[in-house]
């Protein structure tokens, strides 16, 4: 019986205690979630400011020739960097693209997951 009472006493802490542990680790998880996200906004952000530029410059010189009387990459760099600081949609958008494209897929992708997995579950109930 003192075992029982003691079992009884000691489990609204054990549980108060599981409840925590559960919540830090959804915090951790949220955490590394937010971490992997700014990091990959990073990458794609370094990327669309000197990647991105250098290839439609380098695509539009051999298409559309000459970029203004000064045709170098730094130049064209010169100008974007310009743009950014004016605070231009056209320049921004340019630079967050990469970006915007890469949440476009994982949007699809998990719209497409969504939508497959309950057809699937509709259909496995219609099987029952």
């Amino acid at each position: 019986m003192a075992t029982k009472l003691a079992s009884l006493s000691r489990s609204p802490l054990m549980a108060n205690d599981r409840m925590e542990n559960e919540r830090s680790s959804e915090q951790g998880w949220a955490w590394q979630r937010l971490k992997t996200e700014a990091c990959r906004l990073l990458v794609l952000l370094a990327l669309g400011m000197w990647l991105v530029p250098a290839l439609i410059f380098l695509v539009g010189s051999r298409i559309l020739g000459p970029y203004g009387e000064i045709d170098t990459l730094a130049a064209f760099y010169i100008d974007l960097f310009g743009s950014l600081l004016e605070g231009r949609g056209i320049a921004w958008l340019l630079v967050s693209s990469l970006y915007l494209f890469l949440s476009l897929i994982r949007l699809l992708t998990g719209f497409w997951r969504v939508i497959h997995h309950s057809a699937a579950r509709r259909k496995g109930l219609a099987a029952e």
